[in-house]
């Protein structure tokens, strides 16, 4: 469990450095991003470990031996349990991430600024291109209003 703990925030380490290398002015190309999610879920989970192994080595020292002290560490330890489980979904999400949320989730908070859509846009494949002007046209195809049927009024009598 150690070992696996090390791997992780060694892992955790270098992914910071390579999203240190990203200006901040600009927004995060999509891979970048992930990662970005993918690293902040997996450091959330981390640091709930570390809690929750705090927590269990608490249980061991002789100042929490009483019932209630020993109830309130097991009751916290259960709460962090079940908010690891959370983030543990989280990161499946994270892992799950694609085009699509980039565009809608993170994209989406620079719509007004002209400079990080351009600057996006210039990173951007042919395929991602082809895909948001498709995305974009069945949206709008969607989104259009066709105009109410009008019935012929009827005859009171």
């Amino acid at each position: 469990m150690n070992i696996k703990l090390i791997i992780v925030l060694i892992y955790s380490i270098c992914l910071s450095s390579l999203m240190a290398a990203e200006l901040p002015s600009h927004p995060l190309t999509f891979k970048n991003w992930k990662r970005v999610q993918i690293h902040d879920s997996r450091t959330e989970v981390v640091e709930l470990s570390q809690q929750i192994q705090q927590l269990m080595l608490s249980l061991s020292v002789p100042e929490n031996s009483s019932e209630s002290e020993q109830k309130k560490i097991a009751k916290q330890i259960n709460k962090h349990k079940s908010m690891q489980q959370v983030k543990l979904e989280n990161l499946q999400y994270s892992k799950q991430l694609n085009f699509e949320d980039y565009f809608d989730v993170y994209l989406s908070k620079f719509s007004n600024d002209k400079k990080a859509l351009a600057y996006i846009a210039k990173r951007l494949s042919k395929d991602s291109v082809a895909y948001l002007l498709e995305r974009s046209m069945s949206k709008k195809e969607a989104t259009e209003v066709k105009p109410p049927v009008q019935k012929e009024p009827t005859e009171i009598k």
